[in-house]
């Protein structure tokens, strides 16, 4: 059934996307593997539900997402960028009264029939490389809180992560929305271009979103 709704909508369905998820999936198995399985009475499937940029930060949604090309012709879902400084002054931020690196406003939903407690959050890295910048570019859930992600020097599919001070109950179906500052993310990244995942830790299993593009100048 699945297969066959793909197969008839190739505008939604495009070879990218599903080269992606099949990419994804591998990732994900490779990195399970030797693993012990967790004790659990049930499956506990975490969702990202939304993920977007503080405005309290100086990072806004990327313009340009069609010209980041991965391996294999991926692409990620969706991505932010740095705002650049000539635009601080229209936006009336600078950065003496905003922090300069991403603050990520991030939405979960527990999917599941009972309450599972979250105890870490964090990022991992994919891939990281560098370009030439300086060209022109064309809620109803409050936060919880806001946890600081102090990055150290960022290595592919190593998750980076920040133990939370009041492990989170996650009901099923109820929103849990917070904010992650990536703190010295400009110093942990080594490069100007990345793509990431968010991570949470839920019911002793590490849960990570979909691909996001992050690109600072």
């Amino acid at each position: 059934m699945c297969a066959r709704l793909v197969d008839g909508d190739p505008d939604r369905y495009a070879a990218s996307v599903l080269r992606c998820w099949k990419a994804d999936s591998e990732e994900l198995a490779s990195v399970e593997i030797g693993r012990p399985v967790m004790p659990s009475a049930e499956l506990q499937p975490l969702r990202f539900s939304a993920i977007g940029v503080s405005d309290q930060c100086l990072w806004w949604r990327a313009h340009r997402l069609h010209k980041v090309r991965l391996k294999g012709g991926l692409r990620p879902d969706f991505g932010f960028h740095e705002v650049p400084p000539r635009a601080w002054s229209t936006l009336g931020k600078s950065a003496e009264t905003h922090p300069i690196d991403p603050v990520l406003d991030v939405t979960l939903i527990n999917d599941s029939s009972r309450t599972g407690t979250a105890t870490a959050v964090g990022l991992e890295l994919l891939d990281s490389w560098t370009v030439l910048k300086g060209l022109g570019v064309a809620q109803k859930v409050l936060p919880t809180d806001v946890y600081i992600l102090e990055l150290k020097k960022l290595h592919p599919r190593q998750p980076q992560m920040v133990l939370l001070p009041d492990p989170m109950a996650i009901p099923p179906d109820v929103p849990l929305r917070y904010l992650l500052w990536l703190a010295a993310f400009h110093k942990a990244l080594g490069g100007n271009e990345s793509l990431v995942r968010l991570v949470i830790e839920f019911e002793g299993r590490l849960h990570r979103s979909g691909l996001i593009y992050l690109g600072v100048y």
